[in-house]
């Protein structure tokens, strides 16, 4: 996919918020994932992740996402910059087991590293996107200039995204038809 395709696509209203869409479904997908992590984290490991972040203030600076995480919120927004931040940041153990189900409970093929890079990305395209005409008008680069970049962290995250969405409506069903779980979890 080349560069040039994109850039065209992007003085359409319509393409912009399109794929602003699609970013934000993936943005709910990488909070889902982190909620996720920390919800089944065992007890002592959700404590000491909130003692943690209660003593890095220089890693949360948004009050926003700062009280979603300590509050526990059920949805937040993942494409704050603190948020790739605090993962970076985030207490070894924390770290590990968020990795562990980004590969294995989630089936994206990432390491933490790869995963806060795509976050990064899809966050700044987002960003130019929603700022479109500020940026043409200033005849600014766009931070992202692979097509192929985008494509790629999209794909690897709505697929898993929809799989995640289906699994939780089969689960749904089976606990109210009181039937086995098909997942042996």
């Amino acid at each position: 996919m080349s560069r040039a395709l994109f850039s065209h696509l992007e003085s359409s209203p319509a393409f912009r918020g399109e794929m602003r869409y699609f970013l934000q479904l993936a943005g709910n997908y990488i909070a889902n994932i982190f909620i996720q992590v920390r919800a089944k984290s065992p007890s002592k490991h959700r404590k000491a992740f909130a003692q943690w972040l209660g003593t890095q203030p220089s890693s949360v600076k948004d009050k926003q996402l700062y009280d979603a995480l300590v509050c526990k919120a059920e949805w937040f927004e993942a494409y704050k910059r603190d948020f790739a931040i605090m993962l970076d940041d985030m207490p070894p153990v924390m770290r590990d087991r968020m990795g562990r189900s980004i590969q294995n409970d989630h089936c994206i093929p990432l390491d933490m590293a790869g995963f806060i890079r795509s976050l990064d990305r899809l966050r700044e395209y987002r960003h130019w996107l929603e700022h479109y005409k500020d940026h043409a008008e200033k005849n600014q680069k766009r931070p992202v200039t692979e097509d192929s970049d985008i494509l790629r962290d999209l794909g690897l995250l709505l697929v898993p995204h929809l799989l995640n969405h289906l699994h939780g409506r089969i689960r749904h069903h089976q606990r109210k038809l009181k039937t086995k779980n098909v997942f042996g979890r």
